[in-house]
Order: structure tokens, then C-alpha cells, then sequence
């Protein structure tokens, strides 16, 4: 990638105990001029090995989430994460880290000037989804999209946006769009 996105992406790793991989998951993304500053953030379930530090050793910032649970993980790291792009990953390698920067470049480039068409876009986020590990045996990035909707039109534009950018009927019962070019899905929240 030749020119330098203009963003600040923020990667959110929720660890417990990931000390055999978490070195090669910090490094599995490119750290070039791809993009403006990126920058790692750990969110540790109180590791008993030495997952905390060799992370720091890696230049990742490290909090240690004092309560339970991956999702918490998550929600803590989100609230964190200085970045205007997050991408989260799993400790563990499963990620494909390498397609990144391909990826933001792509939401940036394809989809932000779309979606600003409508409302202002507040946070994008790249998840890494588990259920797809967990049921077809890959892993898959998922992009989630939040936008500044006025408080009395939310309902209203989650339906139209959820029918206009998804193509479904039932927007209760969302199933992503495909980012185009790739097999990643857009959720969109409001």
C-alpha cells in the first residue's frame, strides 16, 4: 500500500493467558505507513503467565479488566481505544492480521463516503468474528458502522438504512451486507 490512510487505528485484543500467541498476533499486523498511527491495546483477564509482558514488549498498551468475561473484554477496550478505526483479534493467531490494512483501506476508500451520505459516522470498528471460527472453521472481520442519528428518527432509519444497505425485509433479522470485493459483512447500529 503505497499512500498513507489518513486514520488512527486502534487494535483491541482481549487476552487471558495467551502468552504462546500473543507476540505473533501483535506482529501478524503490519506496521508500515499504511496508516497515519496504530497502536495496540490489551485487555488482560488477569493472565497468570507472561502475556502482559511480552506484550508491552511488543510496544502494546496493556489494561488489566479486573472483571470476568470476553464480551467485558471487549466493551472495556472499545470504551479505551483511542483510535477513530478499532479492530479487534483474538490473541491466539486464529485473525488474518496480514489483510488489515487492505481492509481498512477498502472501508475507507468504499464505504465511509457512502454511509456519510446519510448521517455523520461517529466510530467504525473491524471485529474479528468468533461465531465464524466457531461454525465454519475460519475466521472472518466483521465491520460495524456507528452513526449520529438524531434520538426521534433512530427507529425509523434503522429500518430504511437496514433495507437500503443490507437488502433484507425483515430488518429485526439482519444479516450482513458483504463489503464489496471481499466475503467481510457490514452491520450497521445507530
Amino acid at each position: 500500500m503505497s499512500d498513507t490512510l489518513p486514520v488512527h487505528v486502534t487494535v483491541v485484543i482481549p487476552t487471558r493467558n495467551e502468552e504462546a500467541a500473543i507476540v505473533d498476533t501483535i506482529r501478524s499486523i503490519p506496521k508500515g505507513n499504511w496508516c497515519e498511527k496504530i497502536d495496540f491495546l490489551i485487555v488482560d483477564g488477569n493472565s497468570t503467565d507472561r502475556t502482559r509482558e511480552l506484550a508491552e514488549k511488543e510496544g502494546a498498551n496493556v489494561y488489566l479488566e479486573p472483571r470476568k468475561g470476553y464480551g467485558r473484554a471487549y466493551k472495556t477496550g472499545f470504551s479505551m481505544a483511542p483510535g477513530e478505526i478499532i479492530v479487534t483479534m483474538d490473541a491466539d493467531c486464529t485473525y488474518p492480521g496480514e489483510e488489515v490494512p487492505n481492509l481498512v483501506k477498502k472501508l475507507i476508500d468504499e464505504q465511509i463516503k457512502e454511509f456519510e451520505k446519510e448521517y455523520p459516522v461517529l466510530k467504525i470498528s473491524l471485529i474479528g468474528s468468533i461465531l465464524t471460527k466457531r461454525y465454519r472453521n475460519d475466521a472472518d472481520l466483521d465491520l460495524n458502522v456507528l452513526f449520529d442519528v438524531p434520538k426521534e428518527k433512530q427507529e425509523e432509519e434503522r429500518v430504511r438504512l437496514s433495507q437500503q444497505y443490507l437488502s433484507v425485509k425483515n430488518p429485526n433479522n439482519i444479516q450482513g451486507k458483504l463489503i464489496p470485493g471481499s466475503k467481510h459483512p457490514i452491520n450497521y447500529y445507530f
